[in-house]
C-alpha cells in the first residue's frame, strides 16, 4: 500500500515515520473493511430483486447503502484518528526524552480532541460514500451494456474504491498525527504557564526545536521544507504545517534538541 521512507537517516526520525506508516496501514485496513462490507451487502440485496423491478428499486437501495457506508466508515476513520493521536503522544514523549526533557505523568495535561476527530471523520466518510454511490449508480445503469447483472456491477465498484480508501486513510491519519504532535506540546506549555511555575514551558522553548521531515518522494511543495527547524509555538515558513499541505501529505514534524544547549536545567 505505502512505499515511502524519510529523507533523514536519523534513527529517531525513521522510527517516527515508521509509526505514522503503520497507523496509515491499519487505518486503510479498517476503512476498507467498512466499505467492502457495505458493497457486499448491497450486491447481495440486488441479487434478491426480480428482474422487472431491479433498476428502480436497486437505485433507491444504493442510496440507503451509501448512508450505512457513511456511518460505518465514519466510525473507522474516527477510531483511526484517535489511534494516530495516541501514537503521536507516545512519539512526542520519546522525542522529548532524546532532547533531554522527560515529563512526569502530571505534566501531561492534554485536551480531548474526540469531537474534532468525529467531525473530520463524518466529513471524510460522507465524501467517500458519495464517491461510491456515484460509481455504483453508473455501474448498475450500465450493467446491461457490460453484460453484467446489477449485483456484479455493484461488486465491481470495490476495485476503483481501493485508491479512494487509501487516500482517505493516509490523509486523515497523517493530519491527526501531525496535529496531535504539535497540539499536545502546546497543551503542555499552556498548562504549565497557566497553572504551574512556567519553568517547564521555558525549558521546552529554549531546548527543543520542531523539525520538518519529508518523505523521499515528497512533492515540490513539501520538499523545500525538509529539515527546516522552528521554535515551539513558531510557524513553519508560510504558515505551512506537516501533514496538512495537501491530501496524502506524509510529512511529519520531529522534535530535536537545539544546538549548543546546556543540559543543566534538565
Amino acid at each position: 500500500m505505502i512505499a515511502a521512507k524519510p529523507t533523514s537517516t536519523d534513527p529517531l526520525v525513521r522510527r517516527s515515520v515508521g509509526v505514522l506508516l503503520l497507523q496509515q496501514r491499519s487505518a486503510d485496513a479498517a476503512i476498507r473493511a467498512s466499505v467492502n462490507a457495505e458493497i457486499a451487502a448491497a450486491a447481495a440485496q440486488a441479487e434478491q430483486r426480480r428482474k422487472d423491478e431491479r433498476d428502480a428499486i436497486i437505485l433507491a437501495m444504493l442510496l440507503a447503502a451509501s448512508k450505512r457506508m457513511t456511518d460505518a466508515a465514519a466510525r473507522s476513520i474516527a477510531d483511526s484518528r484517535q489511534s494516530a493521536r495516541d501514537a503521536a503522544q507516545r512519539r512526542l514523549s520519546v522525542e522529548l526524552k532524546a532532547a533531554g526533557v522527560t515529563l512526569a505523568a502530571h505534566e501531561w495535561t492534554l485536551r480531548s480532541r474526540k469531537d474534532e476527530d468525529d467531525g473530520y471523520a463524518a466529513h471524510a466518510a460522507d465524501s467517500l460514500a458519495g464517491q461510491w454511490r456515484s460509481l455504483a449508480v453508473a455501474a448498475v445503469l450500465g450493467a446491461a451494456r457490460a453484460e453484467k447483472t446489477p449485483a456484479q456491477a455493484i461488486r465491481s465498484t470495490a476495485i476503483p474504491m481501493r485508491l479512494r480508501v487509501v487516500r482517505t486513510a493516509e490523509t486523515e491519519v497523517a493530519r491527526a498525527y501531525a496535529d496531535e504532535h504539535d497540539e499536545a506540546l502546546s497543551d503542555i506549555v499552556e498548562h504549565d504557564r497557566a497553572f504551574r511555575d512556567g519553568e517547564l514551558a521555558e525549558m521546552l522553548e529554549t531546548r527543543v526545536m520542531r523539525q520538518w521531515s519529508a518523505m523521499a518522494d515528497a512533492c515540490e511543495r513539501c520538499w523545500p521544507l525538509d529539515g527546516i527547524e522552528v521554535g515551539i509555538g513558531e510557524p513553519f515558513p508560510g504558515g505551512a504545517e506537516p501533514g496538512g499541505m495537501h491530501p496524502r501529505c506524509r510529512c511529519i514534524e520531529v522534535l530535536v534538541e537545539r544546538e549548543n544547549v546546556s543540559r543543566k536545567a534538565a
